[in-house]
C-alpha cells in the first residue's frame, strides 16, 4: 500500500476504477447505480464506490467519447470498446465471428475438462451428457458434409 492512502484511493489513483467501469459496460448498458452494484459484488462487499466517484468518472468517460448516455443508461461506444481491446477497428465482422466461435469452443473444452474432473459425481447426468454429445457429433457431420460440397 502507498503510505497515507487507503486501498480505494490507490485503486482510483492508478485508473483501476476507470477500467473496471469500461469492462462492466462491455457487457451491456447500465445505470450508474448498476455499475456501483457490480463493483461492490466484484469486491465481495468490501468496497462500494460512492456516487461522487462514479458519476463524475462517467461524465469524464462521456466527454472522452468512450461512453454514451441515453436517459439514465450508459453504453460503451466503439472507441470505448477499442480502448479495452474489444472489436478493434482493423477487425471485420467475419474475424469477430471467428473470435466468438473460438472463445465458444475454448469454453466448451473447459466444460468437458471440468466434467472429466467430476466424473465420479455426475452419474445422474449421463443421459443429458450423451444427448449433448450426439448433438455435437451431428453438428460435426453437418460441417463435414458442407466441406465435402465445396
Amino acid at each position: 500500500m502507498i503510505k497515507g492512502l487507503s486501498p480505494d484511493q490507490v485503486f482510483k489513483r492508478h485508473g483501476g476504477l476507470r477500467w473496471q467501469v469500461l469492462l462492466i459496460l462491455s457487457n451491456g448498458p447500465k445505470r450508474g447505480i448498476d455499475i456501483m452494484d457490480s463493483i461492490e459484488r466484484a469486491a465481495w462487499g468490501f468496497w462500494r464506490p460512492s456516487p461522487g466517484t462514479v458519476y463524475p468518472l462517467l461524465k469524464s468517460l462521456e466527454k472522452e467519447g468512450l461512453v454514451n448516455r441515453t436517459d439514465s443508461m450508459y453504453t460503451l461506444t466503439g472507441e470505448g470498446r477499442n480502448t479495452i481491446g474489444l472489436n478493434p477497428a482493423d477487425k471485420d465482422d467475419s474475424s469477430d465471428l471467428e473470435h466468438k466461435l473460438e472463445r465458444t469452443i475454448n469454453e466448451l473444452e473447459s466444460y468437458v475438462d471440468y466434467l472429466e474432473d467430476m466424473k465420479s459425481s455426475i452419474g445422474n447426468f449421463r443421459e443429458r451428457i450423451e444427448k449433448t454429445a450426439l448433438r455435437l457429433k451431428s453438428l460435426c457431420n453437418l460441417i463435414e458434409k458442407k466441406e465435402e460440397r465445396k
